[in-house]
């Protein structure tokens, strides 16, 4: 990738291979169970120390994980805040950016000659005006909608930062053709061979869900891929194909 620099790659590499040993020496002391969630302890912070060396590594993970992040919660079977984990790495990818910004000596609003930037910082403004209303409704919503307009405001910087040439913006069309095209075989093999038996847990767990997802009232449902829901999933295909 573009923004990887040579002199990051053995740091990396020696982090890595301290904490594979380490991790082998925990497995060894206190067993397989405890010792997988130190591994993938270990291999998240690998993969975060990767993120923030390499920003466009973080971007692509970011985008990966907020096709899959809603199936693994299905197959989990709990209401476990991974869909914050997204806003997470959004943010790595922004730390990540500013850093490689420093480190090259770039201004911070290089790029961000934009007139939907521009109109992204008037809406973020307007967000915050909106706390002082009296008659704005519920604090702690609003804070959700605000968490919310920022990590999309950071996403748009990002992706202004890193797609700065052809090179930058074919790769990232490529890279969502693929995951178009993965969401879209896996709906045609749940279309084909049924409902996995998780997705059909899922959706029997809950009876508005049910009837959001039940076609003509019968034991069909409508698909929603990886995606959190059929909606998601009929809007991403129809952006797709267009």
């Amino acid at each position: 990738m573009r923004n990887m620099h040579r002199p990051n790659s053995w740091m990396l590499s020696v982090i890595l291979l301290l904490l594979t040993g380490i991790a082998a020496v925990v497995m060894v002391k206190i067993g397989m169970p405890s010792a997988v969630f130190v591994v993938l302890g270990a291999a998240g912070l690998g993969v975060g120390l990767f993120m923030m060396a390499y920003p466009e590594f973080a971007f692509y993970v970011g985008i990966a994980s907020s096709f899959f992040i809603f199936t693994l919660l299905r197959l989990i079977g709990q209401d476990l805040p991974l869909v914050t984990l997204i806003d997470v790495m959004v943010w790595v990818t922004f730390v990540a950016v500013l850093v490689q910004k420093g480190i090259k000596g770039e201004s911070f609003w290089k790029y961000c000659n934009s007139p939907i930037m521009l109109m992204y910082l008037i809406f973020f403004l307007y967000t915050i005006l909106e706390y002082f209303n009296p008659n704005g409704g519920n604090k702690e919503l609003y804070f959700l909608f605000f968490r919310r307009t920022v990590t999309l405001l950071l996403f748009l910087y990002c992706c202004l930062q890193i797609m700065t040439d052809m090179r930058a913006i074919d790769r990232f069309f490529k890279a969502s053709l693929i995951l178009f095209f993965v969401c879209a075989l896996y709906a045609c093999y749940e279309e084909w061979f049924g409902l996995p038996a998780f997705e059909l847990r899922y959706i029997l767990a809950d009876p508005l869900r049910q009837k959001l997802a039940a076609l003509d009232g019968g034991d069909n449902y409508r698909k929603s891929s990886f995606l959190a829901s059929c909606t998601d999933f009929g809007l991403l295909m129809a952006a797709s194909s267009a």
